[in-house]
């Protein structure tokens, strides 16, 4: 959602989702006063839920108060309008849920029926294969677009060129050499 919003032309809108471990305000450093499981309750409106992240044209709304039905208030009918107002009222926004983990929760796959599309996240030396193997099973007849691995351990990170090369790898240089002749 960063790297969206910090393009000239894109405004983006971040829903934090998760209503039962929300921290997407932790990382902006913003404390919200309500967000969204207040809208879902009738308890603020739209606008004074929203919150100016002051990186590029990223704005968010926060989970808000802790609840203890979050899955009803993401199936709910409120939920649902609130993603078709969205989607058509901003049509030149991208608008980008963060929901609950979908093993964990039934949140997320009430949420799904309402995406144009989902990004499966897989968090490196936790979600075990067969993890994440159910629930891609689970999202099966939803428009998966593709998948993000996130914490990554640096040391996995470096050098990952250098070990294709060693292992019979060309480099694209020498690819080039060798096609040319030189």
């Amino acid at each position: 959602a960063v790297a969206i919003a910090q393009e000239i032309d894109y405004t983006v809108l971040l829903v934090d989702a998760d209503m039962r471990h929300p921290s997407i305000h932790r990382y902006f450093g913003i404390k919200p006063q309500c967000g969204l499981s207040d809208y879902l309750m009738n308890q603020a409106s739209l606008p004074d839920v929203l919150v100016k992240t002051g990186i590029g044209k990223l704005v968010l709304l926060p989970a808000g108060a802790a609840t203890e039905n979050p899955a009803e208030l993401i199936a709910s009918d409120r939920m649902k309008d609130l993603v078709t107002e969205m989607k058509n009222r901003y049509r030149d926004r991208y608008v980008i849920f963060d929901s609950a983990p979908v093993l964990l929760a039934a949140d997320s796959l009430s949420l799904c029926h309402y995406m144009d599309g989902v990004i499966f996240v897989v968090q490196a030396g936790r979600t075990s294969p067969k993890a994440a193997t159910t629930a891609l099973s689970l999202l099966k007849g939803y428009n998966v677009l593709g998948s993000v691995f996130n914490n990554v351990p640096a040391y996995l990170g470096q050098n990952l060129y250098s070990c294709y090369y060693r292992y019979g790898g060309r480099s694209p240089l020498e690819k080039a050499r060798q096609t040319d002749g030189g």
